[in-house]
């Protein structure tokens, strides 16, 4: 009898230790199911914001759609328009738009310069400067930026905050495509900057002194 007992109570700390790792599985499996999922809610996130849009650049776009608001064409005005906005975490946010009208050897641009109050989150702006650029050059980079943006689905993994995101605006007659992206740990908007900004830096205004030495003790909103 003794020995029969000591069997039977080793099947059942054999059934419950069975039980006790099943139920560690299942909820390890559910642990690594809950985080996937979790992660694959964020990546949803970031490929939604991070995906070309067919719309204007609006507020919601890191704040892009109020900076580049003083140098969109307004409603009416006819030509082939690319938009173009960088906002770095820590100096001024510059805003640029670059058009060609209908049937001109010449490029128009115009960039303004925006920069946060660090304790209101207040922009200011400032005068709007114009300038020109080859039409080659426009052309060049237009078709870069379509063929970089054009039914984009958008990045997953953009994950980070700081650093310098950028957004461009594409109006071509009737048809407006948007999008913005943190160009330091984004290879997609990284590479929509190096097509922009070395035009600006060749071809637009710099920045006036006193907002460069105002950006020091400023910086944009996260």
């Amino acid at each position: 009898m003794t020995g029969s007992r000591l069997l039977k109570a080793l099947h059942v700390v054999g059934y419950l230790t069975t039980v006790v790792v099943i139920a560690e599985i299942v909820e390890l499996g559910y642990l690594s199911w809950s985080s996937w999922h979790r992660s694959e809610a964020v990546s949803a996130i970031f490929r939604e914001h991070t995906r070309t849009h067919d719309r204007p650049l609006v507020v919601g776009d890191m704040g892009a759609g109020d900076a580049f608001g003083p140098v969109r064409p307004p409603p009416g005005v006819s030509g082939d328009v690319l938009g173009f906005v960088s906002m770095p975490s820590f100096s001024l946010w510059h805003a640029a738009s670059l058009r060609l009208p209908p049937g001109s050897d010449v490029a128009q641009g115009e960039i303004v310069f925006v920069r946060y109050n660090g304790q209101t989150d207040q922009p200011t702006f400032s005068a709007v400067q114009a300038f020109t650029l080859p039409k080659a050059a426009y052309l060049a980079a237009a078709q870069q930026i379509d063929r970089l943006t054009d039914g984009w689905p958008g990045n997953g993994d953009n994950g980070c905050f700081d650093g310098v995101p950028v957004a461009f605006e594409r109006i071509r007659t009737a048809h407006v495509t948007s999008g913005v992206g943190n160009a330091s740990c984004d290879p997609h908007y990284a590479a929509v900057a190096r097509v922009v900004e070395p035009l600006l830096t060749r071809y637009a205004p710099k920045p006036p002194p006193e907002d460069k030495k105002a950006a020091t003790s400023d910086s944009a909103p996260k």
